[in-house]
């Protein structure tokens, strides 16, 4: 984790999940237990994001039915303005 700017964030925890976080981060390294945890989520929701977009992008069905919907005549609307 790199180091940056920091921002405040207020959030409510369940009494346990504080308690139990508190034990592992001590009363001094709240911010930065947290911090990490929430980095460790974003990369696995981000290495899940791109798992399900390759498997999309290899979809055969979605692939024709995108390839449908580009076909289709829209009407340009620059003229409306």
């Amino acid at each position: 984790m790199k180091r940056s700017k920091m921002s405040n964030v207020t959030v409510s925890l369940p009494t346990e999940l504080s308690s139990e976080m508190r034990i592992f981060a001590g009363t001094r390294g709240i911010s930065r237990f947290v911090a990490l945890a929430v980095e460790r989520m974003i990369t696995e929701e981000k290495t899940a994001l791109g798992r399900d977009y390759e498997k999309a992008s290899k979809d055969k069905d979605r692939i024709r039915l995108i390839e449908e919907w580009e076909a289709i005549d829209f009407v340009d609307n620059k003229d409306e303005k």
